[in-house]
């Protein structure tokens, strides 16, 4: 029996069935053959670029942290200098000196630093205020420092620098000695990396006179006040 002849040859002669041509209308999930490896391939290359992109984040901020800039403390205890105005009075003195000591240089570094007299069993404020001394540089390199001398310090109208040194009594002096009252040394900054990262820092200490008699004192706050950011 030969073909109709109002149709083509082509749409008399019937497709071999193919089973990766067959598609059932039913639902989502009832694939056939090829398209459930494809998915699974599409999965698996997915998967292996997320991972290949973790593991390259964190090989760049490993990377940062390695090479950022650090500025720490210099040094351990501060030493308290006291000095006579000759009139039976004191003022009191600590040399600090920040150091970075991380692989590039700093950018817009502020540091500031400050020296207060607090009463033992009195803990120290918690917030940083008060006249005090500071540093403001548009680069530290690394293994360079820098030198800030805090005092003691009383705001003042009168001075260019808006304070002026404050000198204690006597007695004031004696109850730094005998640890009725005692010093606190603080310091804060902020500085970014050549990364454009911000960072920032805290520092605070309790120290006393040298040969001053003192125990416990009560510097939670001060304690607390330590911190690093995480950046």
């Amino acid at each position: 029996m030969s073909p109709e002849p109002d149709k083509p040859l082509k749409e008399v002669v019937k497709k071999k069935p193919n089973i990766l041509d067959k598609r059932d209308s039913g639902p989502w999930w009832k694939m056939n053959l090829f398209e459930i490896l494809l998915l699974i391939l599409t999965t698996l290359g997915i998967c292996v670029a997320g991972l290949s992109c973790s593991i390259y984040f964190k090989q760049m901020k490993q990377m940062r942290t390695d090479q950022r800039a650090w500025i720490v403390l210099d040094g351990g205890n501060r030493q308290l200098q006291i000095t006579d105005n000759g009139n039976g009075e004191k003022t009191i003195s600590a040399q600090m000196q920040f150091l970075n000591t991380g692989k590039t240089p700093a950018k817009d570094v502020v540091i500031g630093t400050l020296l207060v007299i607090v009463p033992n069993g009195k803990d120290t404020p918690a917030e940083y205020a008060g006249p005090g001394a500071g540093s403001a540089s548009s680069l530290l390199y690394p293994n360079v420092a820098v030198p800030i001398t805090v005092q003691l310090l009383r705001t003042d109208p009168n001075s260019v620098v808006g304070a002026s040194p404050l000198y204690i009594s006597n007695r004031e002096y004696q109850d730094l000695m005998t640890g009725i009252t005692y010093v606190v040394v603080k310091a804060e900054g902020t500085y970014a990396d050549i990364f454009g990262t911000k960072h920032w820092f805290h520092f605070c200490q309790a120290v006393s006179p040298p040969g001053a008699t003192i125990g416990q004192v009560t510097s939670r706050n001060c304690v607390a006040f330590n911190a690093v950011d995480d950046n």
